[in-house]
């Protein structure tokens, strides 16, 4: 609704419409777990700014939240590209790839980021999806230990 409005008064000269403002909005949104109300927010920004990283992932985990992956992977996709160091780009890439059926893109993504996350359960669990999924059951077999692991650190 914000974007709108201030979509309206940028189209009629009366206010400069910031990315950064839309984002705020749609993250606010995001964050309530409105996530078709933040998409359609986050749109806006992204139509103003298409290389704005934190718009592209934050579309892309809407999506994700949505249970849309095959509309969450072109945003994650994008923000790698603009940023092959974000983190949280190469998950959220990771993850939609592996739904997608994309293992082997997903694998490498996440050999590189699961050891700077060592207690975060699902990425480990995640790359032991990939490993069963990329024929490395071995691999598989240990990461969802390790990912079991990590779980129960995080309840301690």
């Amino acid at each position: 609704m914000v974007a709108a409005i201030a979509a309206g008064l940028w189209w009629f000269g009366m206010v400069p419409l910031k990315v950064e403002d839309i984002y705020a909005q749609g993250l606010v949104e995001y964050q309530k777990g409105e996530y078709t109300r933040a998409i359609t927010t986050l749109q806006g920004a992204h139509r103003l700014n298409s290389r704005d990283l934190r718009v592209n992932i934050l579309l892309g985990w809407s999506y994700w939240n949505l249970g849309e992956p095959r509309n969450a992977e072109p945003y994650f996709r994008r923000a790698h590209d603009l940023d092959r160091a974000s983190d949280e780009a190469k998950i959220g890439l990771a993850y939609a790839s592996l739904a997608l059926d994309k293992a082997g893109e997903a694998l490498p993504l996440l050999q590189e980021v699961a050891p700077k996350r060592p207690a975060d359960k699902q990425l480990h669990m995640s790359l032991g999806e990939a490993y069963v999924k990329n024929g490395q059951n071995r691999k598989a077999a240990e990461q969802y230990r390790g990912g079991r692991r990590a779980g129960d650190a995080e309840r301690e």
